[in-house]
């Protein structure tokens, strides 16, 4: 039940009702952490963090991915690493992009966007591979980079990135 709550919360942030949402995933995550479960933890504070971001409220997204990606290394439930990495890029660019641009902070999210893709590789995480290297060609697009297949490193055989056009 607990777990339908935040999915149900996340689909109503994702359906506009951001506040709303994040109201029903806080109480759902809450009556999950009753139960002493654990499992899937930095998952649903992913979803939270991206709930979050898209609300403008960039600092308790990344509150939220902090405790998830310590909760990462403390149980070593990996198989969301690779997203995590990558919302965290996100939440920055858009904090950055609300604020003011920043090409230290770009810098930044670029760093947060590689390592997502390298732990996806390194996992055979195809579509987290593929949600990594759209983030970080849509920053190389932003910032004036016409091919951002160049700077994402060797693709491997049969990597989504090989099907990437080159503009």
């Amino acid at each position: 039940m607990a777990e339908a709550a935040i999915l149900k919360g996340w689909t109503l942030a994702e359906e506009g009702q951001g506040e709303e949402g994040l109201i029903q995933m806080q109480q759902g995550l809450d009556a999950y952490a009753a139960t002493g479960a654990r499992l899937w933890r930095p998952y649903y504070l992913a979803l939270i963090a991206e709930a979050h971001g898209n609300v403008g409220r960039f600092e308790d997204g990344l509150a939220e991915l902090d405790e998830a990606l310590d909760l990462v290394q403390s149980t070593s439930e990996h198989e969301h690493e690779a997203e995590l990495h990558r919302l965290r890029g996100e939440l920055m660019l858009k904090r950055c992009r609300a604020e003011s641009p920043d090409s230290a902070v770009q810098t930044g999210v670029k760093q947060w966007f590689q390592h997502s893709i390298e732990i996806a590789r390194k996992q055979q995480a195809k579509s987290l591979e593929l949600r990594a290297v759209m983030s970080m060609g849509g920053l190389l697009q932003q910032q004036g980079r016409k091919k951002p297949g160049k700077c994402l490193g060797k693709s491997t055989a049969g990597s989504p990135k090989a099907s990437i056009p080159q503009t």
